[in-house]
């Protein structure tokens, strides 16, 4: 068991090396409930953050919204995708570098057993 402050890593995808233009789906199995992520990357306009938006009851897309910087950005928190079932909040921390046409992808969901 790996601990980041008081959540459990559930699984950490490095590295991901996504195309511009191109969407990764991720399907993970998050304490018997089976989830879709769809990450997706958009350039454009003077707003820079993430989106989340549902896909029925068990898919999300993560919009990251002029993450382009070739240094990196990541989230400086976790953000929230889903209060679970089994107790507590499922979160994820992200990373990410344009290299070229080419994201290069890092993900991790934690497991947040003291969230409400």
């Amino acid at each position: 068991m790996i601990k980041i402050g008081r959540r459990v890593l559930l699984a950490n995808f490095p590295q991901l090396q996504i195309p511009k233009g191109d969407e990764a789906e991720i399907d993970i199995d998050v304490h018997g409930w089976k989830l879709k992520i769809s990450i997706e990357f958009r350039d454009g306009g003077s707003d820079q953050g993430i989106q989340i938006q549902p896909i029925g009851p068990d898919g999300v897309r993560l919009v990251f919204q002029n993450w382009s910087n070739p240094i990196g950005m990541s989230l400086k928190v976790p953000g929230r995708l889903a209060i679970l079932q089994s107790g507590g909040a499922l979160e994820f921390l992200a990373a990410n570098y344009r290299i070229g046409d080419t994201n290069l992808f890092s993900l991790q969901l934690l497991h947040d057993k003291e969230a409400k």
